[in-house]
């Protein structure tokens, strides 16, 4: 029984950061989508094309937001893969508690 936990687990996480990957991802590729939208807008207000700011300043600020979410998702998957590292660490006696896992840190 003991490995059929261990083994959910070990999965468990796998796909933890393979959603946090692939939502990431996501993210930052519509962002890329909404930095075209914002070339293209920008293009039109240089041209005369367009009298307003709105649409642009809503593409910047769609671009920034996913770019956002997508950037952070990633940094999730670092600070939870360094975690379960450091609490592997602790387990095996190789750190003490509070003390980092890398001396450079």
């Amino acid at each position: 029984m003991r490995a059929v936990t261990a083994t959910a687990r070990s999965f468990g996480r796998v796909a933890h950061q393979l959603w946090l990957e692939v939502t990431g991802f996501t993210f930052l590729a519509i962002a890329g989508i909404g930095a075209i939208a914002g070339f293209r807008e920008y293009n039109k207000l240089q041209a005369g094309q367009v009298t307003g700011r709105g649409r642009l300043a809503l593409a910047i600020c769609f671009t920034i937001s996913f770019a956002w979410f997508g950037v952070t998702s990633f940094w999730r998957v670092r600070r939870v893969a360094s975690r379960k590292e450091r609490q592997q660490a602790y387990k095996d006696g190789a750190i003490s508690a509070g003390q980092k896992l890398d001396p450079c840190d």
